[in-house]
C-alpha cells in the first residue's frame, strides 16, 4: 500500500546512525520504513545522540537517503561533520 502513497515531508525516529546510514532493529518495521522514505520529498530523521556510532540489527538506507537530522546540542562534533560530509543537514535542539 505504501508504494501508491506520496509525502511531502517523513518525519521519524530510527535506531541507529552510522557513516553506512540508518538502522532499526524491528525486523517487521523495515519495509514500511524504505517504503515511506522511497515516498517522501523530504526525509527528517530525529535520533538523539546515543543512536549515533550505533549499527541496530538492520541496515535501512544509506546516509544520502536522509535530507536531515535532528538531535540534541551534545552531539559529537565528529557525528556532526559526519553528517555534513554526507551532504545531510543537522539540526540540534
Amino acid at each position: 500500500m505504501l508504494d501508491s502513497v506520496s509525502a511531502d515531508i517523513l518525519i521519524m525516529g530510527i535506531g541507529g546512525v552510522t557513516a553506512s546510514g540508518i538502522s532499526d532493529s524491528n525486523s517487521l518495521n523495515v519495509e514500511s520504513i524504505r517504503a515511506m522514505i522511497r515516498a517522501a520529498r523530504k526525509v527528517v530523521i530525529v535520533a538523539d545522540r546515543s543512536k549515533f556510532g550505533r549499527d541496530s540489527m538492520i541496515h535501512v538506507a544509506p546516509l544520502s537517503d536522509i535530507d536531515q537530522i535532528v538531535s540534541d546540542r551534545e552531539l559529537d562534533p565528529e557525528f556532526q561533520q559526519m553528517l555534513k560530509d554526507n551532504d545531510v543537514d543537522c539540526l540540534l535542539a
